[in-house]
């Protein structure tokens, strides 16, 4: 006990070192938010009985919680379109929101209520999950197979690049780990126990992720077949499955309530996104697009390796073979049908890390040294790409060659310049943009974070149509931001009694392509009708 306070002791105090060193001006933040990783990570230890391994276990997750801490505080990246309007949403809580569910919303409230309405406010429910998401890896690991097991399937979980990427980024896919990998692990107690309580927990989970992301309900069919397939099926003889699946239904009736009210415009704008009205049709680009950034993802080696351990495992371990390979074969298929994004797939190697780590990695001693030489390859691309995806956002390339050049948008620089020529306008003003991402971005980055809106210019609906809106606010002054070099848009020509054109360029901090924005400072808003978007996608 003592070296484990000593060892967690340490990593604390040469953090708060590095945050004082570095001039960071959230240090107290920091120091308090970095010894509650401390101290988890010594209970937790202490629950698992106080071994060796471990305990360097935890320190590894503890010590890269803490540097994704500090990494947020210092690189100076802004918060993307997506993430400023997830925040946005936190502010204005709702059983469901356009877009998505209000899982994310949540998770981002939590944190914001306790450090503040600050990029690490935002990110800081990512670096939590990540951590949470690793400790429920190992207790899956540890239950389907053994000690080892979960401790390598919890590291591997933060050396594999997109799931390192979303230790940071907030956005719907890092509640979707957690609550994904939290429902396999209720699953695999209520198969092989079939305790109520399992049962009971497993459809809160499940609920819970549906809520964040409707790619959880790919969950109930792999779940389904492990039943049927296997001995368990007896079970689907008592109340309990059941039971679990009417739970998960109340936790998500708020969505369907939330969206009989607005029209089914969430469900629209859903089904939209996965190109459903395209119809039947093979489509081999998009095909090949999404087998192409499934590998760069997850690393050409990794990824083949993870599907083939679980195939080869697939009688030993019938939960990683269905919740890997029929997840990644419905996504599959539904390239050929239309795009599917990267990161879609995400839930499919989750399992597969569990099959990796107890294939090549625990039984590394009866591989022959060509696999033993492939799997020291796989772990090491993977955990360079997870270093490479650490230092590009520190470094600044040239406008054109920006790898992040979209996420570069110079949105302090234009926060600040909309927060200056607000001076020029009386109190009683409204800042509004074209673009739902520009909106979100500006109600963060301006001074004194103000409800901002969003005007439709011909724009598919988002999440600012169903929230309160400028339309009213007669004789306000007002701001409008328009990306690139554009005049005045006809349909708001006649309703300012006058407007004024600036022309300002920005860039990030750290480079980024430079971006012209068009402020229009108006004056005395004769008032507008509201009418709401048909557009979907």
């Amino acid at each position: 006990m003592a070296k484990a306070l000593v060892l967690f002791g340490g990593l604390w105090l040469a953090f708060v070192g590095l945050c004082a060193l570095g001039d960071v001006r959230q240090w107290a933040t920091c120091s308090w938010l970095g010894l509650a990783f401390v101290a988890v990570g010594l209970g937790v230890w202490r629950l698992l009985g106080g071994h060796r391994w471990e305990l360097y276990l935890l320190l590894f997750l503890v010590g890269l919680s803490l540097f994704r801490i500090g990494y947020v505080v210092t690189v100076p990246n802004e918060l993307s379109g997506d993430e400023a309007l997830y925040w946005d949403c936190s502010r204005k809580l709702d059983w469901c929101y356009v877009t998505v569910g209000p899982g994310v919303a949540i998770c981002i409230w939590c944190t914001r209520m306790l450090l503040g309405n600050t990029v690490l406010g935002v990110r800081a429910a990512a670096i939590v999950l990540s951590f949470a998401s690793s400790l429920v890896l190992y207790f899956l690991g540890r239950r389907l197979y053994d000690r080892k097991v979960g401790i390598l399937s919890a590291a591997m979980l933060q050396v594999t690049p997109i799931y390192a990427f979303y230790g940071l980024g907030m956005t719907t896919d890092p509640p979707l780990i957690f609550l994904w990998l939290l429902s396999l692990l209720l699953l695999h107690r209520a198969w092989k126990n079939g305790a109520p309580l399992d049962w009971i927990l497993l459809g809160l989970a499940v609920g819970g992720g549906i809520l964040t992301k409707y790619t959880m309900a790919i969950f109930f069919l792999p779940a389904l077949l492990l039943l049927l397939l296997s001995p368990a099926r007896r079970q689907l003889l008592t109340p309990w499955p059941y039971l679990a699946f009417a739970l998960c239904l109340a936790v998500i009736a708020p969505i369907v309530l939330w969206n009989a009210r607005h029209g089914w415009v969430n469900i629209f704008h859903n089904v939209g996104h996965i190109h459903l009205e395209q119809g039947l049709q093979a489509s081999l680009r998009s095909f090949a697009e999404f087998a192409g950034s499934q590998l760069g993802i997850i690393t050409p080696l990794l990824l083949p390796m993870m599907i083939w351990a679980s195939i080869k495992w697939r009688k030993q371990d019938p939960l990683c073979f269905w919740f890997s390979l029929l997840p990644l074969v419905l996504f599959l298929l539904k390239s050929l049908q239309g795009q599917v994004l990267a990161n879609w797939a995400l839930c499919c190697y989750l399992a597969a890390l569990v099959s990796f780590s107890a294939y090549f990695l625990a039984r590394r001693h009866e591989l022959n040294v060509h696999l033993r030489r492939l799997t020291d390859a796989a772990v090491v691309v993977a955990g360079v790409g997870t270093i490479i995806l650490f230092i590009v956002p520190m470094l600044t390339f040239p406008h054109n060659l920006d790898p992040l050049g979209k996420f570069r948008c110079g949105s302090v620089q234009l926060g600040h310049d909309v927060a200056r020529f607000s001076q020029e306008l009386k109190p009683q003003r409204f800042i509004f943009s074209d673009r739902y991402m520009t909106a979100a971005l500006l109600g963060f980055y301006v001074d004194g974070q103000p409800d901002t809106y969003c005007v439709d210019l011909g724009r598919r609906i988002n999440e600012f149509d169903t929230w309160p809106t400028f339309h009213d606010l007669v004789h306000y002054d007002a701001i409008l931001v328009l990306g690139s070099d554009v005049g005045m848009p006809k349909p708001l020509q006649d309703r300012f009694k006058s407007y004024q054109k600036h022309l300002v360029k920005v860039r990030s901090s750290v480079g980024g392509v430079e971006r012209t924005y068009s402020i229009f400072l108006c004056r005395d808003f004769q008032g507008m009708a509201r009418v709401m978007p048909t557009r979907y996608n």
